[in-house]
């Protein structure tokens, strides 16, 4: 090799490597890196080397005192998919949000696969989260469909619950298996905010709550699913009926976090239960955060950033919804006041959480 092509190639390692570094993505999705070294391991052993390199890019985040702006999508029509990120253009934010059952929507009634959309997101650097809303496995209802909730027979393989409910899983986990052979892992955040009462399988017993999670993940891991790192979302307590999120911690996470959202009109977050979490889990996040219930958009998400900064509080990514065409709910970055001007803030979608 001539020597006018060593110090071609040298320089574009050197130049691949400067760019890595200031984008943040140490050892992204869809890249086999024999350096992705988390400094937390996968809870799962058997984890594959896109989610290896999903937990090393959040620990260097963490080493860097940096956040990930976060973007929720609707992915079950194509347009509705991609307009919250096509309206940010030429800004990004480093993560994507998806729910694995508005993906088997999209998939079952509205003819498109989101699957190699979001597998390139991934390759394109962003981390991929995703929730999963499954309907009422009794009723047939949605998923706020409380008239059954007795989750405690999902633990019984023989009930008939279970041969609603572990069929629909097994469905997500055939999803999962497409990402993991694109090499690319997911931040799975499965039935969330448990503690509260608005969901079919909130408000359980923390216990049975918690063997419920570890046998999603033995099931995981039985079908050859290794590319999901395993996130716990809860709901501060608001209310009387709240349950206390620390009790309802799984045993096994990679991350916890708190969907936290406050009055249009607030300068602040609600933070409670957020440091005895952020204490008691591996990694901590924003896994939902916005203005609750804004038709005018007049929130700007500085107060995410500002509200860490002044409480000594770190999140490794702070997830933003999606817009709600009924009742004209808005959550995205693109439709907030001061939403653009925040992310023009976070470079290549990373905000400094450090001293300003």
């Amino acid at each position: 090799m001539n020597t006018r092509r060593v110090v071609a190639l040298t320089l574009a390692l050197v130049a691949t490597i400067a760019i890595s570094s200031v984008i943040g993505v140490v050892l992204i999705n869809g890249r086999a890196d024999s350096a992705c070294t988390p400094a937390i391991p996968p809870v799962d052993p058997q984890a594959t080397q896109a989610a290896r390199c999903v937990a090393a890019t959040l620990d260097d985040w963490r080493s860097r005192d940096v956040m990930g702006v976060g973007q929720q999508l609707d992915v079950q029509e194509p347009a509705r998919m991609r307009a919250p990120l096509e309206e940010l253009e030429p800004l990004r934010p480093a993560v994507v949000g998806f729910d694995f059952d508005e993906l088997l929507n999209a998939q079952a009634f509205f003819g498109h696969d989101p699957v190699p959309y979001l597998s390139g997101l991934a390759r394109d650097g962003l981390l991929l989260t995703a929730t999963w809303h499954p309907d009422n496995p009794v009723t047939g209802g949605r998923f706020d469909d409380r008239s059954w909730s007795s989750i405690d027979e999902l633990l019984d393989p023989a009930s008939a619950p279970s041969a609603s409910f572990w069929p629909a899983y097994d469905q997500l986990l055939a999803q999962a298996r497409r990402f993991q052979d694109e090499g690319v892992a997911v931040i799975f955040k499965p039935l969330h905010e448990a503690s509260g009462d608005w969901f079919w399988w909130g408000a359980s017993t923390p216990d049975t709550y918690r063997q419920l999670f570890a046998q999603m993940q033995s099931r995981a891991y039985a079908s050859g699913v290794h590319n999901l790192l395993w996130g716990y979302a809860a709901n501060p307590q608001r209310y009387e009926t709240d349950g206390d999120p620390i009790a309802y911690l799984p045993e096994s996470i990679d991350l916890a976090g708190l969907d936290v959202y406050d009055d249009e009109g607030s300068t602040s977050l609600t933070t409670t239960d957020y440091r005895d979490l952020q204490d008691a889990a591996p990694r901590m996040a924003l896994t939902e955060v916005g203005p609750r219930g804004s038709t005018s958009g007049a929130w700007s998400p500085t107060v995410i950033t500002d509200t860490l900064r002044s409480e000594g509080l770190y999140a490794a990514f702070a997830l933003l919804w999606r817009d709600e065409p009924q009742p004209g709910n808005r959550y995205q970055i693109s439709s907030l006041d001061g939403g653009v001007p925040w992310l023009e803030s976070c470079p290549n979608g990373l905000c400094s959480l450090g001293a300003q």
